[in-house]
């Protein structure tokens, strides 16, 4: 099955809640391991061909759920695919999912959530609506879900500010509140510190420039890092492989959502289709 990964905007209705929605097809050529990089967002992952597996540093092999609600992600994610996989997703902003989880977002931080666990019996209804639906409507349908989960919920305005400024490399600073509040407020909204958000969006930028600069070097300072050396390291953090290994291995879902990284944190640009 060639690989094809297509994005696309929210509703409107969504806006400021919901980044991207996604769908991902490829495989049917035998068993992989592809690596997920963290991108500083939750994600409603739907797989409708066959299911994907987690790889534990230990080698094991374990099926995550057909449907499933992935936290952020702040270590290693190693996803074997057998067969051809199809598979759907809905990416929230940084901290758009709180309300959809219904309790801290670090609750979800490195771990991936049955639907079921969520949504209790209209987990079984949204799979059927899904399998009856077609390619272009399966989008409406999450969206829908999400829709009906979120309404009336209010957005904390200072983490928002916070999530925009990190995101734009400017200085955090509350107002009308203490730090410790906003360190507090953010960790429970997104999932995550602001230390370890802004260390996410840095490794994130290695992205940019990976599919066109040859030189480690460049790419590392490019992104903010002090060195090639501090890169590395993070490479281990977050993907568990050297930067050559992941270079050597770039396929599958985890290649694409690298590939899409900087377009998904610039809200005028939308990605091309694949």
């Amino acid at each position: 099955m060639p690989e094809r990964y297509k994005t696309r905007l929210p509703r409107a209705s969504l806006s400021g809640v919901v980044r991207r929605l996604w769908r991902y097809c490829g495989g049917g050529g035998g068993m992989r391991v592809e690596r997920i990089p963290p991108d500083g967002c939750a994600e409603i992952i739907v797989n409708l061909g066959a299911a994907y597996k987690e790889r534990t540093p230990e080698g094991a092999l374990i099926d995550q759920p057909a449907a499933l609600f992935a936290g952020q992600l702040t270590k290693p994610l190693a996803l074997v695919a057998e067969g051809g996989v199809e598979t759907i997703g809905l990416r929230f902003e940084p901290d758009g999912a709180r309300d959809f989880f219904a309790a801290p977002m670090s609750l979800a931080t490195d771990r991936r959530i049955g639907l079921d666990r969520l949504l209790g019996v209209d987990a079984p209804r949204l799979m059927a609506r899904l399998a009856a639906a077609g390619e272009d409507e399966r989008f409406a349908v999450l969206e829908d879900m999400v829709e009906a989960r979120i309404a009336g919920a209010p957005k904390d305005a200072a983490v928002a500010e916070a999530v925009r400024k990190l995101t734009n490399g400017e200085p955090v600073r509350a107002k009308g509140i203490s730090s410790r509040q906003l360190q507090r407020r953010f960790k429970d909204r997104v999932g995550v510190s602001m230390r370890e958000f802004s260390s996410i969006l840095r490794f994130r930028r290695i992205f940019d420039r990976i599919e066109t600069e040859p030189d480690w070097t460049r790419v590392s300072l490019a992104a903010g890092y002090f060195d090639q050396a501090q890169m590395a390291k993070d490479f281990r953090r977050y993907l568990g492989a050297t930067a050559r290994e992941w270079a050597r291995a770039r396929v599958g879902l985890g290649h694409a959502i690298a590939g899409e990284m900087s377009h998904s944190y610039k809200k005028d640009a939308a990605p091309a289709a694949k």
